[in-house]
């Protein structure tokens, strides 16, 4: 697969798109903190990332990997047990949903990682988040965070796979979905 060094690269990501029960969970808890400055993520940039964004010109062999790994797949739970806020070590600070990953969405994350191992794709353990907001951390204090550890009890069945394309701007990533693959129904 190309390394997407090209011009006409883009940057994009895999991930899980939020489905719309848990969409309304985070409309929810959005309404009962409204004093909280955050930059909240629309509704429908949710999504729980699993490859995180790298430069790619050849999307076509992408999109086939996307579906030969859905297609080995049943639907997926996703569970957040807590709202936490990151710290405002860098220009900005996270408040997100966080959960443990259930074996069936490890084991996803491995096979796209073996299906994709030639991209030299970032090193990291994958981290079960979603992103609610995003802060500068100068607004949150001393510290740079805002001190935030909710519990909460939000379950969802994500039912395909997507690829994203991410444009970065001053205001914040924008998130387009180039591609999806339904998970099997087995």
């Amino acid at each position: 697969m190309d390394k997407g060094r090209g011009k006409s690269a883009k940057r994009v990501f895999i991930g899980l798109p939020v489905p719309l029960v848990l969409q309304e969970r985070v409309a929810e808890f959005r309404r009962e903190h409204p004093a909280l400055p955050l930059r909240w993520i629309e509704p429908e940039n949710l999504h729980v990332t699993l490859i995180p964004p790298w430069s790619c010109s050849e999307l076509e062999p992408i999109c086939e990997t996307l579906s030969l790994a859905a297609s080995h797949c049943s639907p997926i739970e996703l569970s957040f047990r807590s709202v936490t806020s990151s710290h405002g070590r860098h220009k900005h600070a996270l408040l997100w949903a966080t959960g443990h990953a259930l074996p069936p969405l490890l084991q996803l994350y491995r096979e796209l990682r073996d299906l994709l191992g030639d991209l030299n794709l970032e090193k990291r353990n994958f981290l079960m988040h979603l992103t609610l907001a995003r802060f500068r951390p100068q607004q949150a204090g001393v510290d740079g965070c805002y001190r935030v550890n909710l519990p909460v009890e939000w379950k969802a069945e994500c039912d395909r796979l997507s690829l994203y394309l991410s444009h970065l701007k001053p205001s914040g990533a924008e998130y387009r979905v180039l591609s999806e693959a339904l998970f099997s129904s087995r």
